[in-house]
């Protein structure tokens, strides 16, 4: 893995720069990412560094879309055997909130919920649990403060 800096010259004989982290994945594949600043650069190429290490990298160029990804949750939660209630529920709500919002993003520009969805369901569950107990306290912060108008 290297982050290195390039320099070319335009047509119009402007110099322009930029830094590329260049890594092999993996599968042994060869990727490269561009910047326009080195802080950047070695941001990306310590989480990339990171992430190769683990097993869990995908390179954009290989990453599925959300929706993608979000029709084979529902084939693994389906194969689970998960109440036809339950399944219905989860493809109400990938169908009405994430595929409109997120579907043609890559997988690989979100965070890894594909890799585990047991690892999302908890996640979704923990955000959900933290963003219903503001919410709590947010309405009875509102009630109890007095009225200024």
């Amino acid at each position: 893995m290297s982050v290195r800096k390039r320099l070319w010259t335009t047509r119009l004989g402007e110099r322009k720069e930029a830094w590329i982290v260049d890594y092999v994945d993996g599968q042994g594949d060869r990727h490269i990412k561009t910047f326009t600043r080195k802080k950047d650069a070695d941001a990306e190429a310590a989480k990339v560094k990171v992430d190769v290490g683990l097993g869990i990298h995908t390179a954009p160029s290989k990453s599925i879309t959300v929706a993608a990804a979000a029709e084979d949750w529902i084939r693994f939660v389906t194969l689970e055997k998960r109440e036809a209630a339950t399944i219905a529920g989860y493809r109400q709500h990938v169908d009405k909130h994430i595929v409109p919002r997120l579907g043609a993003t890559s997988g690989s520009a979100t965070t890894c919920w594909r890799t585990c969805p047991a690892r999302w369901r908890r996640r979704c569950s923990a955000a959900s649990k933290r963003s219903s107990r503001m919410r709590g306290a947010a309405a009875t912060s509102r009630r109890t403060s007095p009225r200024t108008s």
